[in-house]
């Protein structure tokens, strides 16, 4: 294999990495921050219909009061669900930066065999050479 060869495969595996973890991040991106949209519209209906019935019930004290209980109770689920999907964000988040540190350790490895297959192969091609002027030589003195 010639160098240009080495080095095309070099570059090959190199962007593949790359290539690899970008389309692992946007993946991840995508799925939570859909999620993370869905939750905050969620949080933000919630949020005008509380002000809304807050203002309605400012008459009815008791029914006042049950309401509030009533979100509260589905603001505490709801920001338990955000931290939950934050934690779990967070923790997908290192599981890939570690995911993507094994595949390059990985792609590391391949890079230093196929450097080190570049080397002997050019250390060969240069015995060969110096074999061929040798021979050469040799011819020569003999003539």
């Amino acid at each position: 294999m010639d160098t240009k060869a080495f080095r095309k495969n070099i570059i090959l595996i190199i962007g593949q990495a790359v290539e690899y973890q970008q389309q692992e991040r946007q993946e991840l991106f995508l799925k939570y921050s859909q999620q993370f949209h869905t939750l905050f519209q969620a949080l933000d209906v919630d949020a005008k219909k509380t002000r809304k019935e807050e203002a309605n019930l400012t008459r009815l004290v008791h029914e006042h009061r049950m309401l509030i209980n009533q979100t509260e109770a589905a603001h505490k689920q709801r920001l338990n669900t955000f931290l939950n999907m934050y934690n779990d964000f967070s923790k997908s988040m290192e599981d890939v930066g570690e995911k993507h540190e094994r595949f390059f350790t990985n792609k590391d490895s391949e890079l230093k065999q196929e450097m080190a297959k570049l080397g002997n192969n050019i250390l060969t091609e240069a015995r060969q050479y110096d074999l061929a002027i040798i021979g050469t030589v040799v011819r020569a003195l003999i003539i």
